[in-house]
């Protein structure tokens, strides 16, 4: 079970399916990523932010792998367009975060 000591409701299992069943269903209905909710719901359990962001991350990238293997059973990917625009992210990211790991150590953090 998930300890916190903030509150002994969010300890159990039921309210945390319960909460995350009703944010997917929201975020569904509204048409919202479900970050924006999911977030301040680890946050108040007391996860730290940066293992939230990337468990948001992670789950980002199942979402867009399901997406584009739905899209190939489909035979409407692209797949020009996909390289194009896959590569051209890849490059993008790699660049983005070698810049800033350069100025993080620039600024001594």
């Amino acid at each position: 079970m998930i300890t916190n000591k903030r509150s002994t409701e969010t300890k159990n299992p039921i309210y945390l399916l319960s909460v995350a069943f009703g944010i997917g269903f929201i975020s569904a209905m509204v048409g919202i990523g479900g970050a924006s909710m999911i977030v301040p719901f680890l946050l108040s359990l007391g996860y730290a932010p940066y293992v939230i962001r990337a468990t948001n991350v992670y789950l980002i990238l199942l979402t867009k792998a399901a997406s584009v293997l739905v899209f190939i059973s489909y035979g409407i990917l692209t797949l020009d367009y996909f390289l194009v625009v896959g590569l051209t992210s890849m490059v993008c990211v790699a660049l983005a975060n070698w810049r800033l790991t350069i100025y993080v150590k620039s600024v001594g953090r």
